[in-house]
């Protein structure tokens, strides 16, 4: 690591690790008990609503498409160093030099995510669905309510004129019932094998988890299971429907997952893999 310039009075430093500069601010918090990182990136908007990183450019929309803002993946970032007072700044900037890999692995992520979200919504664009692409095709539509059909490989979405701001939101819709359609046909095959029954099944727009099980047998599911290969929707499933027995996430939790689901590993780790494909619209 090299630093690059002297420490400055608004505590930002800017560093280099292995081979890629970083502005690192330096925030003192009483409230820290150990340094803390956090990776961030740089932001630069553009005037034609849609949000430019510095380094690329945004493809040509097919002719006649509506197309929709999207996100171009980071190529800048800062990172956060938040550290207790009695910490010194040389031992804070040997944090962040120990740390190398896991901030180099924090900046791929955010371009994978970044990548994810440039999938703009137009016809062309190419759509997760059980785990294979689907090309969506956005016509005009003279009737007064929208309307998506999948027929194969392909999704026809008719759009009433002026309504190109409705694609998301429906497209949203019909993941939703999608996902709830798939999580009900799983809990039909796989429920009769578990003790405890679910007291209610919901699909939610979960921020940060996949599936969740109450103690009171409300099992909820991210809309966007529907996007995933059949094989992970199940795993997801039969690990909420486990909870309604196993309240943890001890070994015998783990066994019984196991029995219902004997490939479940290879499905946590597409999880990990794709989690950020899956932020866009995959």
């Amino acid at each position: 690591m090299m630093l690059r310039s002297a420490l400055r009075e608004t505590g930002n430093l800017t560093l280099e690790l292995s081979g890629q500069a970083f502005t690192c601010r330096l925030v003192p918090s009483a409230s820290n008990r150990h340094v803390r990182l956090r990776v961030m990136p740089e932001r630069q908007p553009s005037g034609d609503g849609i949000l430019y990183f510095p380094g690329l450019s945004v493809e040509e929309p097919p002719a006649g498409s509506e197309w929709l803002p999207g996100l171009l993946p980071p190529t800048r970032f800062h990172i956060v160093v938040s550290f207790p007072p009695r910490v010194s700044r040389r031992r804070v900037l040997e944090t962040v030099q120990e740390h190398t890999d896991w901030i180099l692995s924090q900046t791929r992520r955010y371009t994978q995510v970044g990548a994810a979200l440039l999938n703009p919504l137009g016809s062309g664009a190419r759509l997760m669905y059980r785990g294979i692409r689907l090309k969506l095709l956005v016509f005009p539509s003279q009737k007064s309510r929208a309307t998506i059909e999948r027929v194969g490989a392909q999704l026809y979405c008719r759009l009433p004129q002026g309504q190109t701001a409705a694609l998301p939101r429906l497209l949203e819709k019909w993941y939703r019932q999608e996902t709830q359609r798939l999580v009900m046909k799983r809990l039909a095959s796989t429920a009769p094998a578990i003790t405890a029954k679910p007291y209610t099944v919901k699909v939610r727009a979960h921020r940060n988890r996949w599936g969740s099980c109450s103690q009171e047998g409300r099992l909820s599911f991210n809309w966007k299971l529907s996007m995933m290969p059949d094989s992970v929707l199940e795993y997801v499933v039969i690990h909420e429907l486990v909870h309604l027995e196993e309240f943890n996430h001890s070994r015998v939790f783990w066994q019984k997952v196991q029995t219902h689901c004997p490939r479940f590993k290879d499905a946590k780790r597409w999880l990990k893999v794709n989690a950020g494909r899956l932020n866009g619209w995959g």
